[in-house]
Protein backbone atom coordinates (compact mmCIF):
# COMPACT_ATOMS: atom_id res chain seq x y z
CA UNK A 1 0.00 0.00 0.00
CA UNK A 2 1.31 3.44 -0.90
CA UNK A 3 0.88 6.47 1.35
CA UNK A 4 2.05 10.06 1.42
CA UNK A 5 4.09 11.98 3.98
CA UNK A 6 1.07 14.19 4.69
CA UNK A 7 -1.03 11.09 5.44
CA UNK A 8 1.60 9.95 7.95
CA UNK A 9 1.68 13.42 9.50
CA UNK A 10 -2.10 13.38 9.93
CA UNK A 11 -1.91 9.89 11.49
CA UNK A 12 0.72 11.17 13.95
CA UNK A 13 -1.70 13.90 14.98
CA UNK A 14 -4.65 11.53 15.28
CA UNK A 15 -2.83 8.82 17.21
CA UNK A 16 -0.30 10.72 19.33
CA UNK A 17 -1.14 14.45 19.08
CA UNK A 18 2.19 15.01 17.32
CA UNK A 19 2.43 18.00 14.99
CA UNK A 20 5.18 17.32 12.44
CA UNK A 21 6.35 20.66 11.03
CA UNK A 22 9.85 20.17 9.58
CA UNK A 23 12.57 17.66 8.72
CA UNK A 24 15.24 20.37 8.56
CA UNK A 25 17.93 20.21 11.23
CA UNK A 26 20.65 22.80 11.82
CA UNK A 27 23.10 20.46 13.57
CA UNK A 28 24.83 17.21 12.54
CA UNK A 29 24.86 14.94 15.55
CA UNK A 30 27.32 12.04 15.61
CA UNK A 31 24.59 9.89 17.14
CA UNK A 32 21.82 10.82 14.68
CA UNK A 33 19.75 7.67 14.17
CA UNK A 34 19.18 8.41 10.49
CA UNK A 35 22.85 7.58 9.81
CA UNK A 36 22.08 3.98 10.72
CA UNK A 37 19.32 3.49 8.14
CA UNK A 38 20.01 1.45 4.99
CA UNK A 39 18.65 2.73 1.67
CA UNK A 40 15.72 0.28 1.61
CA UNK A 41 14.19 1.71 4.81
CA UNK A 42 11.53 4.12 3.61
CA UNK A 43 11.59 7.44 5.44
CA UNK A 44 10.38 10.94 4.61
CA UNK A 45 12.53 14.02 4.90
CA UNK A 46 11.17 16.74 2.63
CA UNK A 47 12.05 19.92 4.48
CA UNK A 48 9.63 22.43 5.97
CA UNK A 49 5.95 21.58 5.84
CA UNK A 50 3.87 24.39 4.34
CA UNK A 51 1.65 26.49 6.58
CA UNK A 52 -1.40 25.17 4.71
CA UNK A 53 -0.35 21.56 5.35
CA UNK A 54 0.18 22.35 9.03
CA UNK A 55 -3.26 23.95 9.26
CA UNK A 56 -4.73 20.74 7.83
CA UNK A 57 -2.90 18.58 10.39
CA UNK A 58 -3.97 20.82 13.28
CA UNK A 59 -7.59 19.93 12.57
CA UNK A 60 -6.80 16.41 13.87
CA UNK A 61 -5.21 17.60 17.13
CA UNK A 62 -7.01 16.75 20.40
CA UNK A 63 -7.28 19.79 22.66
CA UNK A 64 -7.45 17.56 25.74
CA UNK A 65 -3.95 16.13 25.25
CA UNK A 66 -0.59 17.88 25.15
CA UNK A 67 0.52 18.91 21.66
CA UNK A 68 3.94 17.50 20.75
CA UNK A 69 6.29 19.27 18.31
CA UNK A 70 9.75 18.05 17.35
CA UNK A 71 9.22 14.32 17.78
CA UNK A 72 7.92 11.63 15.48
CA UNK A 73 6.75 8.04 15.89
CA UNK A 74 6.27 7.54 12.15
CA UNK A 75 8.78 7.39 9.31
CA UNK A 76 8.94 11.17 9.08
CA UNK A 77 12.40 12.44 10.01
CA UNK A 78 11.67 15.25 12.43
CA UNK A 79 14.06 18.20 12.53
CA UNK A 80 14.62 21.29 14.66
CA UNK A 81 11.26 23.12 15.08
CA UNK A 82 12.82 26.57 15.38
CA UNK A 83 14.36 26.31 11.91
CA UNK A 84 10.88 26.56 10.40
CA UNK A 85 10.55 30.09 8.98
CA UNK A 86 6.95 30.29 10.24
CA UNK A 87 7.47 28.80 13.69
CA UNK A 88 6.17 31.94 15.40
CA UNK A 89 2.96 31.93 13.33
CA UNK A 90 2.53 28.19 13.94
CA UNK A 91 2.84 28.54 17.71
CA UNK A 92 0.52 31.53 17.82
CA UNK A 93 -2.05 29.64 15.74
CA UNK A 94 -1.91 26.71 18.14
CA UNK A 95 -2.39 28.97 21.13
CA UNK A 96 -5.39 30.70 19.54
CA UNK A 97 -7.05 27.38 18.71
CA UNK A 98 -6.06 25.68 21.98
CA UNK A 99 -5.82 28.38 24.69
CA UNK A 100 -5.17 26.03 27.61
CA UNK A 101 -3.50 23.00 26.02
CA UNK A 102 0.11 22.26 26.96
CA UNK A 103 2.50 22.58 24.01
CA UNK A 104 5.61 20.41 24.30
CA UNK A 105 8.54 21.24 22.01
CA UNK A 106 11.67 19.14 21.54
CA UNK A 107 14.60 21.35 20.54
CA UNK A 108 18.40 21.34 20.43
CA UNK A 109 18.27 24.84 21.91
CA UNK A 110 20.50 26.56 19.35
CA UNK A 111 17.66 28.87 18.27
CA UNK A 112 16.43 29.75 21.76
CA UNK A 113 17.26 33.42 21.38
CA UNK A 114 15.88 36.06 23.74
CA UNK A 115 13.08 36.85 21.28
CA UNK A 116 12.07 33.21 21.01
CA UNK A 117 12.20 32.78 24.78
CA UNK A 118 9.95 35.81 25.26
CA UNK A 119 7.56 34.32 22.71
CA UNK A 120 7.46 31.03 24.62
CA UNK A 121 6.86 32.88 27.87
CA UNK A 122 3.83 34.60 26.31
CA UNK A 123 2.42 31.28 25.09
CA UNK A 124 2.41 29.30 28.35
CA UNK A 125 1.66 26.55 29.16
CA UNK A 126 4.82 25.49 27.33
CA UNK A 127 7.17 22.62 28.10
CA UNK A 128 10.52 22.07 26.42
CA UNK A 129 12.50 18.88 25.93
CA UNK A 130 15.96 20.35 25.51
CA UNK A 131 18.67 18.22 23.92
CA UNK A 132 21.79 19.58 25.62
CA UNK A 133 24.14 16.57 25.22
CA UNK A 134 27.09 18.60 26.52
CA UNK A 135 27.32 21.75 28.60
CA UNK A 136 30.74 22.61 27.16
CA UNK A 137 31.11 24.53 23.90
CA UNK A 138 33.75 22.06 22.69
CA UNK A 139 31.51 19.10 23.60
CA UNK A 140 28.52 20.52 21.70
CA UNK A 141 30.70 21.14 18.67
CA UNK A 142 32.28 17.69 18.78
CA UNK A 143 29.00 15.80 19.31
CA UNK A 144 26.59 17.99 17.34
CA UNK A 145 28.71 20.23 15.08
CA UNK A 146 26.96 23.09 16.87
CA UNK A 147 28.84 26.38 16.94
CA UNK A 148 26.05 28.20 18.82
CA UNK A 149 26.53 26.42 22.14
CA UNK A 150 26.58 29.69 24.04
CA UNK A 151 22.98 30.32 22.93
CA UNK A 152 21.62 27.16 24.55
CA UNK A 153 23.68 27.61 27.72
CA UNK A 154 22.35 31.13 28.16
CA UNK A 155 18.84 29.94 27.31
CA UNK A 156 18.91 27.32 30.07
CA UNK A 157 19.64 30.06 32.58
CA UNK A 158 16.82 32.21 31.20
CA UNK A 159 14.33 29.31 31.26
CA UNK A 160 14.73 29.22 35.03
CA UNK A 161 14.24 32.99 35.27
CA UNK A 162 11.20 32.96 32.96
CA UNK A 163 9.75 29.92 34.77
CA UNK A 164 9.41 27.93 31.57
CA UNK A 165 9.26 24.23 32.39
CA UNK A 166 11.87 22.10 30.66
CA UNK A 167 13.42 18.64 30.72
CA UNK A 168 17.06 18.18 29.75
CA UNK A 169 18.34 15.27 27.69
CA UNK A 170 21.83 13.96 27.08
CA UNK A 171 22.97 11.28 24.64
CA UNK A 172 25.83 9.87 26.67
CA UNK A 173 29.08 9.47 24.75
CA UNK A 174 31.74 9.41 27.50
CA UNK A 175 33.97 7.34 25.21
CA UNK A 176 34.26 10.52 23.10
CA UNK A 177 33.85 13.50 25.45
CA UNK A 178 34.79 11.82 28.74
CA UNK A 179 32.90 11.00 31.93
CA UNK A 180 33.78 14.39 33.36
CA UNK A 181 31.95 16.18 30.56
CA UNK A 182 28.90 13.97 31.08
CA UNK A 183 28.73 14.74 34.80
CA UNK A 184 29.30 18.46 34.24
CA UNK A 185 26.36 18.46 31.81
CA UNK A 186 24.14 16.75 34.39
CA UNK A 187 25.30 19.21 37.03
CA UNK A 188 24.53 22.18 34.73
CA UNK A 189 20.96 21.01 34.12
CA UNK A 190 20.52 20.28 37.82
CA UNK A 191 21.73 23.76 38.82
CA UNK A 192 19.20 25.44 36.52
CA UNK A 193 16.16 23.47 37.65
CA UNK A 194 15.51 21.01 34.85
CA UNK A 195 12.40 19.01 35.79
CA UNK A 196 14.15 15.77 34.84
CA UNK A 197 17.40 14.79 33.13
CA UNK A 198 17.04 12.00 30.58
CA UNK A 199 20.27 10.20 29.71
CA UNK A 200 20.27 8.01 26.61
CA UNK A 201 22.66 5.26 25.60
CA UNK A 202 23.35 5.99 21.92
CA UNK A 203 22.17 3.31 19.52
CA UNK A 204 23.96 2.08 16.43
CA UNK A 205 23.13 -0.41 13.70
CA UNK A 206 25.37 -2.52 11.50
CA UNK A 207 24.88 0.20 8.88
CA UNK A 208 26.16 3.00 11.16
CA UNK A 209 29.56 4.65 10.66
CA UNK A 210 32.37 2.87 12.52
CA UNK A 211 32.87 6.00 14.65
CA UNK A 212 29.44 5.39 16.24
CA UNK A 213 30.14 1.84 17.40
CA UNK A 214 31.22 1.00 20.95
CA UNK A 215 31.47 -1.93 23.33
CA UNK A 216 28.09 -2.63 24.96
CA UNK A 217 29.83 -2.83 28.35
CA UNK A 218 29.31 0.95 28.24
CA UNK A 219 25.64 0.29 29.09
CA UNK A 220 26.51 -1.24 32.47
CA UNK A 221 29.12 1.45 33.17
CA UNK A 222 26.52 4.09 32.40
CA UNK A 223 23.95 2.44 34.67
CA UNK A 224 26.36 2.52 37.63
CA UNK A 225 27.37 6.09 36.83
CA UNK A 226 23.73 7.25 36.80
CA UNK A 227 23.06 5.51 40.12
CA UNK A 228 25.91 7.49 41.65
CA UNK A 229 24.67 10.75 40.13
CA UNK A 230 21.21 10.19 41.62
CA UNK A 231 22.78 10.38 45.06
CA UNK A 232 24.57 13.65 44.26
CA UNK A 233 21.95 15.69 42.42
CA UNK A 234 18.40 16.61 43.31
CA UNK A 235 17.00 16.49 39.76
CA UNK A 236 15.46 13.15 38.78
CA UNK A 237 17.77 11.33 36.33
CA UNK A 238 16.53 8.56 34.04
CA UNK A 239 18.48 6.18 31.80
CA UNK A 240 17.16 4.83 28.53
CA UNK A 241 17.18 2.01 27.64
CA UNK A 242 17.00 0.36 31.03
CA UNK A 243 17.27 -3.28 32.01
CA UNK A 244 14.20 -4.30 34.01
CA UNK A 245 14.83 -7.14 36.47
CA UNK A 246 11.58 -6.90 38.46
CA UNK A 247 8.20 -5.15 38.32
CA UNK A 248 8.66 -3.53 41.74
CA UNK A 249 7.57 0.13 41.59
CA UNK A 250 10.93 1.57 42.64
CA UNK A 251 11.10 5.38 42.71
CA UNK A 252 14.17 6.60 40.80
CA UNK A 253 13.48 10.32 41.17
CA UNK A 254 11.18 12.94 42.67
CA UNK A 255 10.66 16.25 40.88
CA UNK A 256 11.55 19.22 43.08
CA UNK A 257 8.58 21.02 44.71
CA UNK A 258 6.10 18.47 43.32
CA UNK A 259 3.33 16.92 45.46
CA UNK A 260 5.42 13.78 45.97
CA UNK A 261 8.46 15.90 46.92
CA UNK A 262 6.42 17.72 49.56
CA UNK A 263 5.09 14.41 50.88
CA UNK A 264 8.62 13.20 51.62
CA UNK A 265 8.86 10.25 49.22
CA UNK A 266 12.50 9.47 48.41
CA UNK A 267 14.59 7.77 45.75
CA UNK A 268 14.63 4.02 46.40
CA UNK A 269 11.17 3.89 47.99
CA UNK A 270 9.00 1.08 46.59
CA UNK A 271 5.31 1.81 46.07
CA UNK A 272 3.26 -1.17 47.32
CA UNK A 273 -0.30 0.17 47.39
CA UNK A 274 -2.31 3.21 46.31
CA UNK A 275 -5.42 3.80 48.44
CA UNK A 276 -5.41 0.14 49.54
CA UNK A 277 -5.15 -1.14 45.96
CA UNK A 278 -2.12 -3.28 45.14
CA UNK A 279 0.40 -2.14 42.55
CA UNK A 280 1.27 -4.36 39.60
CA UNK A 281 4.26 -2.46 38.16
CA UNK A 282 5.96 0.93 37.91
CA UNK A 283 3.62 1.96 35.10
CA UNK A 284 0.62 0.88 37.15
CA UNK A 285 1.83 2.81 40.21
CA UNK A 286 2.40 5.95 38.14
CA UNK A 287 -1.04 5.72 36.50
CA UNK A 288 -2.91 4.98 39.73
CA UNK A 289 -1.29 7.85 41.61
CA UNK A 290 -1.79 10.28 38.72
CA UNK A 291 -5.52 9.57 38.47
CA UNK A 292 -6.22 9.90 42.20
CA UNK A 293 -7.07 12.98 44.25
CA UNK A 294 -5.03 13.08 47.49
CA UNK A 295 -3.98 9.42 47.39
CA UNK A 296 -2.38 7.64 50.31
CA UNK A 297 0.44 5.40 49.16
CA UNK A 298 2.03 2.55 51.07
CA UNK A 299 5.79 2.40 50.59
CA UNK A 300 8.58 0.04 51.50
CA UNK A 301 11.60 2.07 52.60
CA UNK A 302 14.48 -0.24 53.34
CA UNK A 303 12.19 -2.86 54.85
CA UNK A 304 10.08 -0.39 56.81
CA UNK A 305 6.46 -0.10 55.65
CA UNK A 306 5.00 3.41 55.78
CA UNK A 307 1.82 5.18 54.72
CA UNK A 308 2.41 8.48 52.94
CA UNK A 309 -0.40 10.88 51.92
CA UNK A 310 0.17 12.89 48.72
CA UNK A 311 -1.78 16.13 48.39
CA UNK A 312 -2.71 16.59 44.74
CA UNK A 313 -5.60 16.97 42.32
CA UNK A 314 -7.05 14.13 40.29
CA UNK A 315 -5.06 13.68 37.04
CA UNK A 316 -2.31 15.96 38.33
CA UNK A 317 1.14 14.40 38.06
CA UNK A 318 2.63 13.58 41.43
CA UNK A 319 6.27 14.24 40.52
CA UNK A 320 7.32 10.63 41.05
CA UNK A 321 9.70 9.31 38.40
CA UNK A 322 9.92 5.62 37.52
CA UNK A 323 11.61 3.53 34.87
CA UNK A 324 9.12 2.32 32.28
CA UNK A 325 8.35 -1.38 32.64
CA UNK A 326 4.95 -2.92 31.82
CA UNK A 327 1.38 -1.67 31.82
CA UNK A 328 -1.35 -4.04 33.05
CA UNK A 329 -3.33 -2.82 30.03
CA UNK A 330 -0.88 -4.73 27.80
CA UNK A 331 -1.60 -7.99 29.60
CA UNK A 332 -5.34 -7.31 29.56
CA UNK A 333 -5.20 -6.78 25.79
CA UNK A 334 -3.19 -9.96 25.35
CA UNK A 335 -5.72 -11.95 27.36
CA UNK A 336 -8.61 -10.44 25.39
CA UNK A 337 -7.04 -11.25 22.00
CA UNK A 338 -6.26 -14.83 23.02
CA UNK A 339 -9.84 -15.25 24.25
CA UNK A 340 -11.33 -13.76 21.05
CA UNK A 341 -9.31 -16.16 18.89
CA UNK A 342 -10.19 -19.04 21.22
CA UNK A 343 -6.52 -19.97 21.16
CA UNK A 344 -5.37 -22.90 23.27
CA UNK A 345 -1.74 -21.84 23.11
CA UNK A 346 -0.28 -18.50 21.99
CA UNK A 347 3.27 -17.60 21.06
CA UNK A 348 4.30 -14.05 21.99
CA UNK A 349 7.22 -12.64 19.97
CA UNK A 350 8.93 -9.74 21.73
CA UNK A 351 12.10 -7.71 21.62
CA UNK A 352 15.19 -8.75 23.54
CA UNK A 353 14.86 -5.61 25.68
CA UNK A 354 11.32 -6.53 26.79
CA UNK A 355 11.99 -10.23 27.43
CA UNK A 356 12.43 -10.16 31.22
CA UNK A 357 9.57 -7.77 31.97
CA UNK A 358 7.15 -9.68 29.72
CA UNK A 359 8.07 -13.00 31.32
CA UNK A 360 7.43 -11.47 34.75
CA UNK A 361 4.10 -10.08 33.56
CA UNK A 362 2.96 -13.35 31.99
CA UNK A 363 3.88 -15.26 35.17
CA UNK A 364 1.61 -12.94 37.18
CA UNK A 365 -1.12 -13.36 34.57
CA UNK A 366 -0.85 -17.15 34.80
CA UNK A 367 -1.36 -16.95 38.57
CA UNK A 368 -4.81 -15.45 37.91
CA UNK A 369 -5.51 -17.50 34.76
CA UNK A 370 -3.77 -20.88 35.23
CA UNK A 371 -5.31 -22.29 32.05
CA UNK A 372 -3.78 -19.54 29.90
CA UNK A 373 -0.92 -20.95 27.84
CA UNK A 374 1.53 -18.39 26.48
CA UNK A 375 5.03 -19.11 25.20
CA UNK A 376 7.48 -16.20 24.91
CA UNK A 377 10.12 -15.91 22.19
CA UNK A 378 12.63 -13.05 22.20
CA UNK A 379 13.46 -11.91 18.67
CA UNK A 380 16.92 -10.68 17.70
CA UNK A 381 17.14 -7.46 15.65
CA UNK A 382 19.13 -9.12 12.87
CA UNK A 383 18.15 -6.68 10.13
CA UNK A 384 19.47 -3.58 11.91
CA UNK A 385 21.94 -5.41 14.15
CA UNK A 386 24.43 -3.41 16.19
CA UNK A 387 23.17 -2.38 19.62
CA UNK A 388 19.48 -2.41 18.63
CA UNK A 389 17.30 -4.36 21.06
CA UNK A 390 13.92 -2.62 20.74
CA UNK A 391 10.62 -3.83 19.22
CA UNK A 392 10.07 -0.68 17.20
CA UNK A 393 12.98 -1.60 14.91
CA UNK A 394 12.07 -5.25 14.36
CA UNK A 395 10.99 -6.12 10.83
CA UNK A 396 8.95 -9.01 9.40
CA UNK A 397 12.15 -10.77 8.32
CA UNK A 398 13.33 -10.80 11.96
CA UNK A 399 10.05 -12.41 13.05
CA UNK A 400 10.22 -14.85 10.12
CA UNK A 401 13.74 -15.95 11.08
CA UNK A 402 12.72 -16.46 14.73
CA UNK A 403 9.68 -18.52 13.73
CA UNK A 404 11.75 -20.68 11.38
CA UNK A 405 14.14 -21.44 14.24
CA UNK A 406 11.12 -22.31 16.40
CA UNK A 407 9.40 -24.38 13.69
CA UNK A 408 9.70 -27.76 15.46
CA UNK A 409 7.34 -26.46 18.17
CA UNK A 410 4.95 -24.46 15.99
CA UNK A 411 2.53 -27.38 15.68
CA UNK A 412 1.44 -26.66 19.28
CA UNK A 413 0.72 -22.96 18.54
CA UNK A 414 -2.60 -21.63 17.21
CA UNK A 415 -1.99 -17.87 17.64
CA UNK A 416 1.10 -15.71 17.14
CA UNK A 417 1.25 -12.29 18.83
CA UNK A 418 3.55 -9.53 17.54
CA UNK A 419 4.36 -6.09 19.03
CA UNK A 420 2.17 -3.41 17.41
CA UNK A 421 4.95 -0.83 17.64
CA UNK A 422 6.87 -2.63 14.86
CA UNK A 423 4.14 -1.79 12.32
CA UNK A 424 2.41 1.25 10.96
CA UNK A 425 -1.32 1.90 10.59
CA UNK A 426 -1.46 -0.39 7.54
CA UNK A 427 0.40 -3.28 9.18
CA UNK A 428 3.65 -2.57 7.31
CA UNK A 429 7.11 -2.79 8.83
CA UNK A 430 9.97 -0.40 8.08
CA UNK A 431 10.64 -2.27 4.83
CA UNK A 432 6.97 -2.04 3.77
CA UNK A 433 6.34 -5.75 4.33
CA UNK A 434 2.98 -6.66 5.88
CA UNK A 435 2.96 -8.90 8.93
CA UNK A 436 0.10 -10.88 7.36
CA UNK A 437 2.72 -12.55 5.15
CA UNK A 438 3.53 -14.66 8.19
CA UNK A 439 -0.02 -16.05 8.27
CA UNK A 440 0.35 -17.27 4.70
CA UNK A 441 3.82 -18.71 5.29
CA UNK A 442 3.25 -20.50 8.61
CA UNK A 443 -0.50 -21.19 8.47
CA UNK A 444 -1.10 -19.76 11.94
CA UNK A 445 -3.23 -16.74 12.86
CA UNK A 446 -1.17 -13.62 13.63
CA UNK A 447 -2.33 -10.60 15.63
CA UNK A 448 -0.55 -7.44 16.77
CA UNK A 449 -0.89 -6.02 20.29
Amino acid sequence: MDYSEQQLAILSAQQSNILAITSVCNVRCLFCSHQGNPSNVRTFSSGHRSFEEIEEIIEFIDKNKKIVIGESITRICEGEPFTHPQIIAILKLLRRKFPKTLIQITTNGSRLTENNLKLLESLKPIELNLSLNSSSLSGREELMKDRCGEVVLAAIQRLKELEITYHGSIVAMPHITGWGDLEESIEYLDSYDAQTIRVFLPGYTKFSPESMKFDLSLWEELRKFIQECRQKYQTAITLDPVRIESLDAVVIGVIKDSPAFKSGIKIGDIIIKVDDKGVFSRVDAFDQITKKCNPTVVINRGGVIKEVPITKLANQKSGLVFDYDLSPVTLEEMERVIHNYRADKALLLISQLAEVRMKLGVELLREKKPNLEIEILAVENKFFGGSILTAGLLVVEDFRTALQEYKDRLAEIDLILLPKIAFNYWGLDLLDENYYQLVEEFGIEVEII
